[in-house]
């Protein structure tokens, strides 16, 4: 009976502690949305690198394990995506995204 009870409240751990993860790569992007807007203010443009932003979400990690790995998916005059990919840090599937694009839109496949 203990050992049922202890495999759904790991379930239920597991499932809270990704959301938050979750959390942190919004958080990561809304930052990286603020980048993005400020250099478009300047060029006209969307930058296509992390590098060519005030504001580098992947720099901010060091020293810790990053939970996600951050890039601009894609950018031009009309808009970006920014991608956060779940890295396998701390049980992470490597797989998983958010998004943001330039309206402040999130979509992705993390639940």
């Amino acid at each position: 009976m203990i050992g049922v009870v202890l495999c759904v409240a790991f379930g239920v751990y597991q499932t809270t502690a990704e959301k938050v993860k979750k959390v942190e790569a919004i958080i990561m992007l809304g930052a990286l949305r603020g980048s993005e807007t400020r250099y478009f203010a300047v060029k006209n443009t969307f930058a296509d690198s992390l590098e060519l932003l005030d504001f580098n979400p992947n720099e901010v990690m060091i020293g810790r394990e990053a939970h996600f790995l951050y890039e601009i998916a894609s950018a031009d005059p009309a808009g970006f995506t920014a991608v956060a990919t779940r890295s396998k840090a701390d049980g992470g599937d490597g797989k998983g995204t958010v998004t943001i694009d330039e309206a402040g839109r999130f979509g992705g496949t993390m639940q």
